[in-house]
């Protein structure tokens, strides 16, 4: 068992393993298998810690030097407060005498900060993206020449770190001789890190790379874990003229007895070998270079994401370049083998894997599995064949499932790329093997008599986001609904997903009453043949699987105390389907004896939500009071005061000057849509340092004025983004740039509280995605200065942040930059949570899709994003401060982006979505910009044009204004549709009390792509309990005066049954009253 905590540990060297089994049980893999896994960040030192900012005298290397003397010998922390960043080191270059690090031209003649002979140092911040510019050399002190060491100095740890190169040699670090060294959270921008001598157990977790390549000289049992990189191999070449993110090389220089035992030791042989490439992504890769290169063996490359462009793609992800000098201690050759590839997915390159590897070395032993690879002309190229074998397992190569049976290719022979035939399992009539319990012992009190039909052993566990779904592969859950958190979940073997599903493969009993849950998916799998008598009706869980495959379904059925359940197979019908999982919770008796009481009568309501019908006669449309159909008939427009609904949409009237010549006019304009909300915007701009917060900002506009005294009496309620004083044209860091920041806020608030409660703390800060115009650390910082500010100025206000761009920041593609917001504090000074769900082209602009970047997959649907973000924030209520979608032309087809009624259709789905999930408020973007060309995208969000004609959209957001406010609940009873032709259904029911009667909303639309030829899609029949309701019609709420169209029902046994309700693909209501 490793320590967790107390320094990096020196983990045991064990070259008889494959690297598979090497990494397989890695304390720094996430999917680790022996149980010792060391979270990131979480190393500690117990030496004494020395605060570098008390030491830093006119020169912040002098402060690190001086700092660095204060610790003792036996080492300690060096502590770089995030609030004294960025520490910049300007004191000239030096080098050491006798260094191998110092032949090397690229490094310019040495480094800022030389530390030589000490072990036990770590280089930590409270905050990420603590900025260090400069470069430093760590080596040990114990020679036995230049490049035979022996007594390497260990145990480095870095924290929260950003290295910038400022405009030198593009160097961060050099490591010689010297070993057990962990990165956590370390960003390297044009900043690189090179080991030679050894560099023993290096690592990079979480960490980000622009343009800074790794070098590795002779270093083994190395990684790069769960990081992002974005690189430019067109303008930035490594310290060998070859474009790469990480080189390797044979380091013959210090193949020696370093440790004087008179025998060439495995370990002293420097050709690198156990390397780890795992679950990181490459971003807006190009250039022609591969991602890996050089002379190394034995390595693992799994559950990697790729992305190159088809205008400038990689040559090849991996590239064995093997080095063909021998051993010179005894002139043989070293040996290329053991490269594992799986769950990679790879885009515009022309090979996954060159192997680039001659004679008289022995290379092979490839297996590359479960790769997706599209643009990709090869997955192995071997120049002169192989001397081991090539496997190849279940890959899909440009669209086509190339060998979903393993098979063995030689090195100069491609793949058949013909479809392969499915293959089926055939287990045995029972199951014989059993689970371990070792993750979920308790649940040894709900369950026994576990068995499994398989050669694998089955794993149980608790269920949260992240874990891995297979013992056999790493995918994770995520965004798993609070229903099902900490359930037992069954980790099975994704390689079983070919069981037959006409045989038994999983058995056991319960104990006590207990709820079974299947977890799986339709995707050419045959699971359903054997559900027909289990519970559909639950909420999917999210996975990291690739395309539809990643929504995983659920069902369930009830075990009673002593009963025995056999699931089958999963069917896999080919390579393109995943095994299922099994959830197993105790069962609420409560709900479970209800259910029975209800079934005779309500056999289709859940029984939480069974209601008694007490009603025999239930009226139609026509049938109602005349006076009621006339207050039904059309969807009245409402006005801004007659609403109290989340809903609301931007100007740009003060900081962009729009619409002054008639203010009132367009504000009219705007509350005749019914928007509860408006938002816009003013800022700071650029302040000079000769500006004292106490005069700037002394007067505001006058039509600022004249905006909110409007719009407060039309009964807006408005939200105001202010945007933050950029000190002589830079981030504010400083505190006198802080006095600026807390100036402009405060003033803000005082001067425009009484309209304003609202107020959001700037825009969009991780624009720039991967490499953001400002860290989350500065923002935080930033934000709690403002947040105070505001509350100063306007007590009762509520504050909102970051008003973040996209939902793909909750991942660490391209870097998580809502986690690290999080973790820089920013909860603590706000009331609310921002952002910004755009869907962008590249991806499906379906509303229900998360808001991801092309071609990212993460999370699928919209709700499991969401409940991923709430996982993180708790409790914060949430709010969509932008989201819309543009209909701007597109230059090289002439067509637009989406046309104007699609525009209206995906409009009314994000709103309601949202509406459902609890957001508020939900801002469009924008109700009017003026018009600066077609195809631009920013000037066509717009709900009118310029000319104050209303687009579709007008009428489609009108409609929804009127009818969902925030006096809806959601329906105490299930409404389901039978016998439907939709292939997405979405149905969302909620009651509306009101003074003359209550009303049943029922949202229903198809989540399928829009169009404007196609507007009804398909049809069902709508079952609900019969409770009361009444006088059931039907609304289109796409076009201007939406119209009520009578329904016919019938009542069953309790139950009203709507038959043919059409199915468009924009929401459309069924509404039922209830008289009072």
């Amino acid at each position: 068992m490793v320590a967790q905590t107390d320094g990096v540990p020196h983990l045991p060297q064990n070259y008889s393993l494959s690297a598979a089994d090497w990494w397989a049980n890695h304390p720094y893999n996430p999917a680790t298998q022996a149980n010792n896994y060391i979270p990131v960040g979480t190393i500690t030192n117990s030496g004494p810690q020395v605060n570098v900012c008390e030491y830093a005298s006119g020169s912040n290397t002098a402060g690190i030097k001086e700092a660095l003397a204060q610790l003792p010998v036996t080492g300690g922390t060096l502590f770089f407060p995030n609030n004294c960043s960025p520490y910049i080191l300007t004191n000239p270059l030096e080098w050491n005498q006798n260094l191998y690090a110092a032949d090397f031209d690229w490094v310019e003649g040495g480094v800022n900060v030389d530390i030589a002979g000490r072990s036990n140092l770590h280089f930590v911040s409270d905050k990420p993206g603590t900025i260090i510019q400069g470069s430093f050399h760590i080596h040990s002190s114990a020679h036995a020449g230049r490049t035979c060491r022996h007594d390497p100095v260990r145990n480095f740890y870095f924290k929260n770190l950003t290295f910038q190169d400022p405009g030198r040699n593009h160097l961060a670090i050099i490591f010689e001789d010297t070993e057990d060294i962990l990165f956590d959270n370390v960003t390297f921008d044009n900043a690189s890190v090179l080991s030679v001598i050894k560099g023993n157990n290096l690592f990079f977790r979480e960490s980000y790379f622009v343009n800074a390549p790794i070098h590795f000289d002779g270093s083994q049992f190395v990684g790069v874990v769960s990081s992002s990189a974005e690189l430019d191999f067109a303008n930035h070449d490594g310290i060998y003229d070859n474009p790469y993110f990480v080189d390797f090389h044979q380091n013959n220089d210090a193949i020696c007895d370093g440790d004087q035992n008179g025998t060439l030791d495995i370990y002293e042989e420097r050709l690198p070998k156990y390397f780890a490439l795992d679950s990181n992504a490459f971003v807006h890769t190009s250039g022609q270079g591969p991602v890996v290169l050089g002379a190394l063996a034995q390595a693992v490359f799994q559950n990697n994401f790729i992305l190159s462009s088809a205008e400038n793609p990689l040559t090849d992800f991996v590239k064995i370049h093997a080095d063909n000098r021998p051993n010179p201690a005894t002139g043989a050759f070293f040996n290329y083998v053991d490269y594992q590839f799986s769950n990679n997915v790879i885009s515009w390159s022309e090979t996954l894997f060159n192997l680039d590897v001659f004679d008289p070395m022995e290379r092979g032993n490839v297996t590359i599995a479960y790769t997706t690879a599209a643009d990709v002309t090869e997955l192995f190229k071997g120049i002169s064949g192989a001397s081991n074998p090539i496997l190849m397992c279940g890959n899909v190569l440009n669209g086509q499932a190339v060998d979903s049976a393993c098979q063995e290719v030689s090195g100069q022979t491609a793949p058949d790329t013909t479809p392969a035939a499915p293959t089926t399992a055939t287990p045995t009539a029972a199951p014989t093997s059993v689970a371990i319990f070792a993750g979920a012992p308790d649940l040894e009190n709900l369950i026994s008599d576990f068995a499994v039909n398989s050669s694998q052993t089955y794993q149980w566990q608790n269920l949260s986001r992240n874990q891995a779904m297979y013992i056999d592969r790493a995918y994770q859950f995520m965004g798993i609904p609070s229903q099902y958190q900490g359930f037992y979940y069954l980790q099975t073997a994704n390689e079983d997903k070919f069981s037959s599903a006409d045989s038994p493969l999983i058995g056991f009993t319960a104990r006590q009453p207990v709820d079974v849950y299947l977890v799986y998916t339709n995707i050419n799998s045959q699971v359903s043949s054997w559900l027909t008598d289990w519970n559909t009706d639950y909420p999917p869980i999210g996975s990291d699987l690739l395309g539809d495959e990643a929504t995983r379904l659920v069902a369930s059925r009830s075990l009673d105390a002593g009963e025995t359940i056999t699931l089958n197979g999963n069917g896999g019908l080919n390579d393109q389907t995943s095994m299922y999982n099994v959830l197993v919770a105790a069962a609420d008796i409560t709900s479970r004896e209800s259910s029975s009481a209800a079934a005779t009568s309500t056999a289709i309501v859940s029984a939480d939500t069974a209601v008694e019908s007490t009603f025999t006669e239930v009226r139609t449309f026509s049938q109602l009071p005349s006076e009621l159909q006339a207050a039904l008939a059309v969807i009245e427009p409402k006005r801004t005061s007659e609403v109290d609904n989340p809903f609301g949409t931007h100007t740009t009237v003060l900081k962009e000057n729009h619409e002054l010549s008639d203010l009132p006019s367009f504000l009219e304009m705007v509350s005749d849509t019914g928007y509860s909300w408006i938002k816009d915007y003013f800022g700071a701009n650029q302040v000079t340092s000769d500006n004292s917060p106490a005069s700037y900002w002394e007067t505001f506009p006058d039509h600022y004025y004249d905006y909110f005294s409007e719009a407060q009496r039309l009964g807006f309620r408005i939200i105001i983004r202010l945007d933050f004083p950029r000190v002589d044209g830079r981030i504010p860091t400083t505190s006198e740039d802080m006095a600026y920041v807390a100036a402009f806020y405060r003033r803000a608030a005082e001067e425009f509280g009484a309209y304003v409660d609202d107020w959001e703390i700037d825009n969009e800060p991780n624009l720039g995605n991967f490499n953001p115009w400002i860290t989350e650390t500065e923002y935080a910082n930033i934000a709690a200065v403002a947040a105070a500010a505001i509350r100063e100025g306007d007590p009762d206000a509520t504050i909102y942040a970051p008003g973040i761009a996209m939902l793909q920041a909750l991942n660490f593609i391209p870097r998580p930059y809502i986690q690290n917001l999080i973790e820089a504090g920013l909860l603590d000074d706000i009331d609310v949570f921002s952002y910004h769900p755009y869907r962008l082209d590249l991806v499906d602009r379906f509303p229900a899709r998360a808001s991801e970047f092309a071609p990212y997959n993460f999370w699928t649907d919209y709700r499991s994003q969401i409940a991923d973000l709430r996982s993180r924030i708790g409790e914060m209520p949430i709010a969509v401060t932008e989201m819309g979608y543009s209909t701007f032309r597109n230059e090289d087809t002439d067509t637009r982006n989406i046309t104007l009624l699609t525009q209206a259709k995906y409009e009314q789905r994000s709103m309601i979505l949202d509406f459902d999930l609890g957001v508020e408020p939900t801002i469009n973007f924008i109700f009017k910009r003026p018009f600066e060309g077609q195809y631009e995208r920013e000037y066509n969000f717009n709900i009118v044009e310029p000319d104050n004609t209303p687009k579709p959209i007008y009428y489609a957001v009108r409609n929804i204004n009127a009818i969902f406010d925030n006096s809806m609940q959601h329906a105490p009873f299930d409404v389901t549709c039978e016998n439907g032709t939709a292939s997405d259904l979405q149905i969302l029911a909620y009651t509306k009390p009101g003074e003359a009667y209550d009303e049943l909303i029922i949202a229903l639309w198809d989540a399928v792509e829009a169009d404007d030829n196609n507007h009804q899609v398909g049809t069902c029949d709508l079952v609900m309990p019969s409770t009361g309701y009444e006088g059931f019609a039907f609304y289109d709420l796409l076009y201007e005066n939406s119209q009520a169209n009578e329904l016919n029902f019938q009542v069953v046994d309790g139950l009203v049954i709507i038959p043919d309700i059409p199915v468009l693909d924009s929401p459309g209501i069924v509404r039922g009253i209830q008289l009072r």
